[in-house]
């Protein structure tokens, strides 16, 4: 997921680069490797999607844009590569139809619902489920930056993000499973949100406060050392 994020990024910065077909030979491999290789040609289509979307608001030609005839291709060729696995074509369905489904012949833990693992009576048990509702809200006030960044600077509203956000909560919401997916979503998101914020309090931060600013250079890294050992103890605790 984070190596299509980055590509998918990448290339509405270097349009003309054609790194972004290394997600052909990925989608490829990510079949073969897990259940949530459709999320692979999902993100493809949410990028698409922002791209026709954008093309349309300008009231220009869909087809006089080359980058998205690249992405065209790519969906293709992503969704092509899903169908060649050892078992044939006819397991991508069967894995695809296990994922929607959840169709096991026994009761598996993370396919059940978030919202059971909520009404738990001690919920604190496992904190990525207590932490997955103050996460949500979290990701959609990040988003009213955006609406107000896009309005103040005129520049183009994240459709990408707000699907992929959308799709992620939702796929955590129907299942313990999708945390994990969301977990990956919400972090580029939520820090391409809240960047003006960060570039504009950093700067004034080393305008009035060289010293402090030197201070926070600093202690940032090392607090994030130091929260990266909490949640791996947590972990082995068995609390995340």
């Amino acid at each position: 997921i984070a190596f299509y994020m980055y590509l998918l990024v990448d290339s509405e910065e270097h349009p003309e680069s054609n790194k972004i077909f290394w997600l052909v030979p990925a989608q490829l491999l990510w079949m073969n490797l897990h259940i949530f290789f459709s999320i692979g040609f999902m993100m493809v289509a949410g990028f698409l999607v922002e791209k026709v979307i954008r093309q349309l608001a300008g009231r220009r030609w869909l087809w006089g844009d080359p980058f998205i005839k690249k992405l065209t291709l790519l969906f293709a060729a992503v969704i092509a590569v899903s169908f060649i696995n050892p078992s044939g074509p006819i397991a991508t369905f069967y894995q695809y139809r296990l994922h929607i489904l959840s169709n096991y012949p026994i009761l598996v833990a993370e396919n059940e619902t978030t919202l059971s693992f909520l009404n738990d009576s001690a919920p604190w048990t496992d904190l990525s489920v207590s932490f997955f509702i103050p996460l949500v809200i979290l990701l959609s006030a990040s988003f009213l930056f955006s609406v107000l960044r896009a309005v103040r600077k005129g520049g183009p509203f994240p459709i990408f993000y707000l699907l992929a956000s959308l799709g992620s909560a939702a796929a955590a919401f129907y299942m313990t499973r999708g945390l994990p997916l969301f977990g990956l979503i919400f972090l580029p998101v939520i820090s391409a949100n809240f960047n003006d914020i960060f570039i504009t309090a950093r700067h004034r931060l080393r305008e009035r406060w060289p010293k402090y600013s030197a201070i926070f250079a600093k202690v940032l890294p090392l607090t994030l050392i130091i929260a990266i050992i909490f949640l791996i103890t947590l972990r082995i605790q068995g609390k995340l």
